[in-house]
């Protein structure tokens, strides 16, 4: 009977949720109820693309995540960087703490972020930056450990599905 009980209350409190979140974003690419796992998340990646993310992440710390909120993401750049990419951190950085903890590429200075907002819904890749200390265009700074974020071209271009909030803005984090 306490099972059972117990079973109909986190029953009744997972749909009591549920009628409480907002609906999910429009445009949401039908493959997407599809991914189930980190595989399957890589597997829409060509071969070059999914060698680079892999590599990207400390060996074992690969977690597929759906936020059941919106999520708000800082993406690091140069004053002339990319608003808008693959890669993003949950948390502003110094910007010899990103380019350290999030082993950016030389040509990336950190001295500028953007916001941007992932709608409810969208999977991404989550885990520990793995170090690039000796790999081509990263300098021995990058040594990695913070906590990236990684998220598929088809769902990033989308401004439906993840939204720019604001920037370039200068990071003033010192």
């Amino acid at each position: 009977y306490e099972k059972l009980k117990t079973l109909y209350k986190d029953s009744f409190k997972r749909d009591l949720e549920a009628d409480l979140l907002p609906p999910l974003p429009t445009g949401l690419p039908s493959w997407v109820s599809e991914i189930k796992t980190v595989e399957d998340y890589l597997n829409r990646l060509p071969p070059i693309k999914r060698q680079e993310v892999e590599m990207a992440f400390q060996a074992g710390t690969i977690e597929l995540f759906t936020p059941t909120v919106d999520l708000e993401l800082i993406r690091h750049i140069s004053p002339d960087g990319y608003l808008r990419s693959y890669w993003f951190s949950f948390r502003q950085l110094a910007p010899m703490d990103a380019k350290r903890l999030l082993a950016l590429p030389i040509g990336n200075s950190a001295e500028y972020i953007s916001k941007l907002v992932v709608k409810r819904g969208i999977p991404v890749l989550r885990g520990k930056v793995a170090s690039q200390v000796g790999q081509q265009d990263f300098g021995p700074y990058a040594t990695g450990g913070g906590e990236q974020v990684f998220i598929l071209r088809e769902l990033w271009e989308n401004d439906d599905l993840v939204k720019l909030l604001e920037g370039p803005i200068p990071n003033l984090l010192k």
